[in-house]
């Protein structure tokens, strides 16, 4: 369970790093007008053109956005208090596998399930798909995670205290 803990939060922060690299590339990515007409010529009119397709991708981007960037969850603040939250737990749960450890570690993991399993849907809708993937392994990971501290904590070998 604490490999897992631990794998989950990795993947995840490859995740978010491959997607704002692949934003930031899309970002910085502008096809050149067909001339470099000043304004007044001819033209002049694809580049506006361009420029409203420019405005209104920006706008979908917005709209596309999932709740775990809206939430600030892809933030590197959060991605660290992910990685350390999830090494805390992994080491709590490797030293002292008892129920309320097992319950912390399980509810931590449904937490970030629920969100895993949001940014699914989300990449899957901005056809991210190889994101969506991955985000479909961390979720298997952290329901890994519940379904292990579950066993864990019906076993007559865990102590309650």
């Amino acid at each position: 369970m604490a490999l897992l803990l631990l794998v989950g939060a990795v993947l995840l922060v490859i995740g978010v790093n491959i997607e704002q690299v692949g934003e930031s590339g899309e970002a910085g990515h502008h096809p050149a007008a067909a001339g470099s007409a000043a304004p007044g010529e001819a033209g002049s009119g694809a580049a506006s053109a361009e420029s409203a397709e420019s405005t209104e991708a920006t706008g979908e981007k917005k709209r596309a956005e999932g709740l775990p960037a809206r939430l600030g969850l892809e933030k590197p603040l959060a991605l660290t208090a992910m990685l350390v939250i999830s090494l805390v737990l992994a080491v709590a749960v490797w030293w002292r596998p008892i129920r309320a450890v097992t319950g912390v570690v399980a509810l931590f993991a449904l937490a970030a399930g629920v969100f895993d399993v949001i940014e699914i849907g989300h990449d899957v809708s901005v056809d991210h798909g190889g994101l969506a993937v991955l985000a479909g392994i961390i979720a298997a990971s952290r329901l890994a995670v519940i379904a292990t501290a579950a066993d864990l904590w019906r076993a007559p070998s865990v102590r309650t205290t």
